[in-house]
Parts: structure tokens; sequence; C-alpha cells
């Protein structure tokens, strides 16, 4: 008996279903696939979008801080507490839109999708502190964010409590405004990306005690042909070590040195911290103009600013010095015969001092180094003691500057969930 067999015909129509099966599968896999990785990759562009626009929000807000402290009336300002007052036309008051929390500000950010931008500098006991707060449905209750003093912290317990450095917190919304009759934070209204940013602000003192010229009890000061150092009603020299200590000072061919009393000791140690209140690292960074070298200065400095020089410094006619504020020589400073100098203000020189004839510094000098040299030829050389000058000092450079550069402590965004609705 013979058996019949499939044809071949058969077997190869079945096998070529089964191939164009498997494309299909395949190929909707493969849709599948890219479909994924391009929404994936939308998310992520949303995402990094919506949290770049909270910290640039969340950075504003440090920035109108940062003008809150500086033109307080009081400084230092010890006490956060934005206020709001429309009450006196001659006399408004408009630090925040919401005094209980702190710094308050809301803006739109741009017309498309009612993207609008709000931050919150907030005091430590504000309204609804982060560590339990409901209403905003935050995302981690325990991410608490607030303004402090913290002078005892970066500067000890010498300027403790004072508001010499404040570190100053700013929370940056990105929402979605449907319903402008409700909070924010309520639906239909939709918090999109939310970024902490932080930074710290320091005030620069000056607590140097009056004195033409400041230096070290084993230093040595030379004053000669027409060279003066001078203060009316105060020292005309410090010499700083020790209770009755004093250095080697020597006047020769009309040098002189003037001031009631002419010399005076002290016990306070010359350093940056103790002058300034903060360390020669945080004074570099918080310098207007920072250079290595004399010839990267710019041709005319500006008034009363902040120079920092790390190195020796030497200048003359072609290059001569001359401007107002402090000024911060990490090194030897020099200053050439009929250079034509002129600078009011603090001089601090971490090395020896030389002044040839025609410079006229005004205010205090500190000298860290062994040897200063006070002498004029034909003109004059002078050091003068200017209680005034330093009193400008202290009110302009003295305010707050930015020691940190601002920070990301937090961040959250809600974007990878949030379809913007139909606009009307």
């Amino acid at each position: 008996m013979r058996v019949k067999r499939r044809g071949r015909s058969s077997e190869r129509g079945t096998a070529l279903m089964l191939a164009i099966f498997a494309f299909f599968v395949i190929s909707v896999l493969i849709g599948i696939g890219f479909s994924i990785i391009g929404g994936s990759r939308d998310i992520i562009r949303r995402q990094l979008h919506y949290r770049a626009m909270a910290e640039n929000v969340a950075r504003a807000g440090l920035i109108e801080a940062h003008s809150w402290l500086r033109r307080q009336t009081t400084q230092p300002v010890t006490n956060f507490n934005p206020q709001r007052d429309f009450s006196n036309p001659l006399d408004i008051i408009n630090d925040t839109d919401d005094p209980s929390i702190g710094i308050v500000r809301s803006f739109q950010i741009g017309s498309i999708n009612n993207l609008w931008g709000r931050y919150e500098v907030r005091k430590a006991n504000a309204a609804t502190p982060y560590a339990s707060v409901s209403k905003y449905n935050w995302w981690d209750k325990n991410v608490p964010s607030f303004c402090e003093d913290i002078s005892d912290k970066r500067l000890g317990s010498t300027f403790a409590g004072t508001g010499n450095v404040w570190r100053m917190e700013s929370v940056g919304y990105v929402y979605v405004l449907i319903d402008p009759n409700k909070p924010f934070y309520e639906p239909p209204n939709r918090i999109v990306a939310s970024v902490i940013m932080a930074t710290e602000f320091q005030r620069l003192g000056l607590t140097l005690s009056a004195g033409a010229i400041h230096m070290n009890c084993d230093q040595h000061i030379s004053v000669s042909n027409k060279g003066r150092i001078g203060a009316t009603g105060e020292p005309g020299i410090v010499w700083h070590g020790s209770a009755g200590c004093s250095g080697n000072l020597t006047t020769s061919a009309g040098g002189t040195v003037s001031g009631s009393p002419q010399q005076q000791s002290s016990t306070i140690p010359l350093t940056f911290t103790q002058i300034f209140g903060v360390s020669k690292d945080q004074l570099k960074a918080m310098a207007d103009i920072y250079v290595t070298n004399v010839s990267d200065l710019p041709s005319e400095l500006p008034d009363l600013a902040i120079v920092y020089i790390e190195g020796n410094a030497s200048f003359s006619r072609t290059n001569r010095l001359y401007g107002g504020g402090i000024l911060i020589v990490d090194g030897n400073l020099t200053l050439t015969q009929n250079s034509l100098s002129k600078w009011s203000g603090v001089v601090v020189v971490t090395g020896n001092l030389n002044i040839g004839d025609t410079a006229y510094l005004s205010g205090t000098v500190v000298v860290m180094g062994n040897n200063t040299q006070v002498h004029g030829s034909g003109e004059v050389a002078e050091i003068d003691y200017d209680g005034d000058i330093l009193s400008v000092v202290q009110q302009k450079i003295g305010q707050y500057r930015m020691t940190r550069a601002p920070y990301r402590l937090h961040t959250h965004d809600t974007s990878r969930w949030f379809i913007y609705p139909k606009q009307r």
C-alpha cells in the first residue's frame, strides 16, 4: 500500500507564512522600541528643560536676597525679616509678596502653556516650613529650606551672632497656572519642577584699631629723607604681639613719625581673620580684581574695590598705583622713587614694604613682613592715618558679598507625569 506524501509546495507555503508572521512581530517590536526611546528622550528633554528653568528662578531669588541684605540701613543684618507695607504712599515697602514666608515673588515665564515661576527665600520661622507643610504637597517633607546666620560656624566665636555671614536658600518653582483664583500648588494648577539653590553672603569687617601703620613687634621700620608716618590724635605706629612690646624704629635725614602716641602696642595678632573677619582665601575669592602680576591690572582701577595681587608688586611712574579701597599684596610691595602713587583706604602687605617719594597712602597700612622703608628724596613719601576714609571703605566695600557659588541642594520635577491641557 502506498502512502501519499505532502507536497513540497505546501511546506514552502507554511514556512513563508511563519516568516511573514515573524517579520511582522519583529517589526512591531522594533516600532515599539523606537517609540519608547523617542518617548524617553522627550521625557528627559522636558525634565532638563523645566529643571533648568526652576534653577534660574531659584537663582533670581538669591540675587534679590543679596540686594535685600545690602540695602538694609542697619548693618550688619542680624534678622532676616522682609516686609511689605503699602500704607504710606511716600514710604512704600515692597520686599516681598508674602512676608510670612520671606522673600516671595511670582512672575510669568512665557505666554505659551501659561508657564509661571516663583521663588521663595524662606525665613527660619516661615509660615509653612517644609518640615511640616502639607498644602504644597511637598514630595520630601524632610528637606528644610530657610536662611540662617552662620557667622559662628564660619568665623568662630569672635564674630558669632553678628550677622556677618548669612547662608541663603532659595526654592524655585516652575508651574502651570490654569486657574489664577487658586494657589499655584492646587489643581488644576500644577508644579512641574522645583529646585533648591543655596549660597553664602559674607560682610567684610574691618576691626583694626586706629593707627597709620600696623606691624609685628619683631619688625623694623626705617623713615628717612622726607619720609613721613603720621596720625592726628591717633597712634602713628601700632606694634602687634604682646602688651608693652615695641619694634625697631629708626628715623634719619628728616624722616618723621608723629601721632598720639607716636607708638603703641597691641596684643591682637595681625591675621586676615582678625583684620577682616575672613580668611585670606575667602578674601581672595571676594576680590573685585585678582591678578598674579601687576601687568595684568587694568589701566584704571575702579573706585573702592578689593584688589588682590598674589606675588610681589612694584609700581613706578609708568604703571603707578592710583585708586582706593582695599589693596592686598601677597608678597613685597615697592613704590619706586617718583612713582606718583596714591591709594586711599587699606593696604595689607604680607611681605616687605618699600615706599619712595611722591607716594601717598592714606587710611591705614598693615605690613606682615620684616621690614618697612619710607624714604623720600626731593619730595615726600607719606603714610597718613585717615579714619574718615576707613569708614567709607567699611560702608561701601564691607557690604555683603557672595563667598560661595550658588549650588543645588534638591531637585524635583513632575513633568514626566504632566501633559499640558489644551489652551482655550
